[in-house]
């Protein structure tokens, strides 16, 4: 139940801000905030703060301009506050984002009486990563055929916009303070492409072992998340961490209350991000790339070193996946009843209630069997890299080399990862009056190729 306390301070706290002169209250404000504030009131809760009654949800659904973000902020808000919690306010535009961070929170910070701060929080991959950043300057002097650089750092780009001369202004900026790391606030920006090799995802991040840890833009951005009892994110950041196990990138999920604020885009981001899938051809592309990198990396490694020893296995392996998705491909394309759209340029096959045929079934479990020995190869030189920034390995690498190629390795690891997650769900038997799993295949057609993806 909700306490009296909580009742008097919500009240007080919209009788504060509608008390202004020109603001006229809204009879469908008052009975947004009752209803929001009522749901809450109803979640009762364990010693640990966890949810003990039964999962439920309070959707409202109101037109533009009717006062939705300061009705929730003012019922959840001193909720939130009152038990520790961060209010994590979740859009799906950045035009949202900019009204809720520099118009509504100001407004109910200064008049609603509820004393609070609040930060925008965005994913890791919108701030620079100073480690590859410094890499891509030293790439310009390095010698290519120096075996212990990793790929990556040679790859040839026309583009000028990472010249030398801009990737060092990057640097120099980011040090006097004119730039804080953040993509969004490049006073020339960026295209994805080139802003992808200044970045670095959750997989490729060393983290307290990086050099430039202390002073990472992306960590500092996150020390004044700590900070905020609100939160402005958007719905590809939230669905990722909870994707993670939560708590990952933002708060605790049992430490947080989630608002979704234009919620009609949110099936569509939930899909993409609890989806897993690949194209077939582009897996055995990826295959290839895989064992080039790694016969890179071999020189600098120890001989007789296990990570020497896990390169070894991983080439035959990586063969023999690419034999067996190519079957599995050859299986599908003549094997299934095509459907194809009047002038669409791929065909797609949906199986009837998620199932498919045993054969299919048991190529499918194979080939997960393989990717799982891949994940774990690749895990451990991921870990004995780690060890190596820390000065604790004899595996060949030193701790510059180490960092180096710690993003390529577990860039590496994310993708055969989630290859292994894609294959155990084509693996699995279903289950007797269990709800089915939805599993569907497209055939695109390409100029001088064509592609299957799961």
């Amino acid at each position: 139940m909700l306490s009296d306390e909580h009742k008097a301070l919500i009240q007080g706290s919209y009788s504060k801000f509608t008390a202004r002169d020109g603001f006229r209250p809204r009879y469908g404000q008052r009975l947004m905030i009752a209803e929001i504030a009522k749901y809450l009131g109803s979640i009762a809760t364990n010693s640990e703060g966890l949810r003990k009654s039964d999962a439920a949800t309070c959707v409202v659904e109101a037109g533009t301009g009717t006062g939705k973000t300061l009705a929730y902020c003012i019922a959840t808000l001193p909720i939130a506050i009152a038990q520790d919690r961060k209010l994590v306010i979740s859009t799906a535009t950045t035009a949202l984002q900019d009204q809720i961070l520099t118009k509504d929170l100001p407004e109910l910070a200064k008049f609603s009486g509820i004393d609070f701060n609040y930060a925008l929080a965005k994913g890791r991959g919108r701030y620079v990563c100073l480690s590859k950043l410094e890499q891509r300057i030293e790439s310009f002097s390095a010698d290519p055929n120096d075996a212990t650089i990793p790929l990556f750092m040679l790859d040839s780009n026309d583009d000028d916009e990472l010249s030398e001369e801009v990737l060092q202004s990057f640097f120099s900026k980011y040090a006097s303070g004119e730039w804080d790391g953040d993509r969004d606030t490049l006073e020339d920006p960026l295209d994805h492409r080139s802003w992808s090799m200044l970045t670095a995802d959750n997989q490729q991040c060393s983290n307290r072992r990086c050099s430039y840890f202390s002073s990472c833009p992306y960590y500092e951005a996150r020390n004044r998340w700590d900070d905020a009892d609100v939160l402005i994110a958007n719905h590809d950041l939230v669905l990722s961490d909870l994707a993670l196990g939560g708590g990952v990138n933002l708060p605790a999920t049992e430490q947080t209350i989630y608002v979704f604020d234009e919620t009609h885009h949110l099936s569509e981001k939930a899909l993409g991000h609890f989806m897993v899938s690949s194209g077939l051809k582009t897996s055995e592309n990826w295959l290839k790339t895989l064992s080039k990198s790694l016969a890179d990396m071999l020189p600098a490694i120890t001989p007789g070193h296990y990570v020497a020893s896990n390169i070894d296995k991983i080439s035959p392996l990586s063969i023999g996946l690419q034999s067996k998705i190519d079957l599995f491909y050859e299986n599908l394309a003549k094997g299934l009843a095509w459907e194809t759209d009047d002038g669409a340029s791929e065909s797609r096959f949906r199986f009837t209630d998620g199932l498919i045929d045993d054969g299919l079934r048991e190529q499918a479990h194979a080939i997960k069997l393989d990717f799982a020995s891949l994940c774990r190869y690749l895990d451990e030189m991921r870990a004995e890299l780690n060890r190596s920034v820390d000065e604790k390995s004899d595996c060949g690498l030193n701790r510059e080399e180490a960092e180096q190629w710690y993003p390529v390795i577990g860039s590496h690891f994310h993708r055969a990862d989630g290859h292994f997650s894609l294959w155990q769900f084509y693996a699995k038997e279903q289950k007797e009056g269990a709800p089915p799993d939805a599993r569907w295949v497209v055939l695109r057609e390409y100029d001088n190729s064509s592609d299957i993806f799961l």
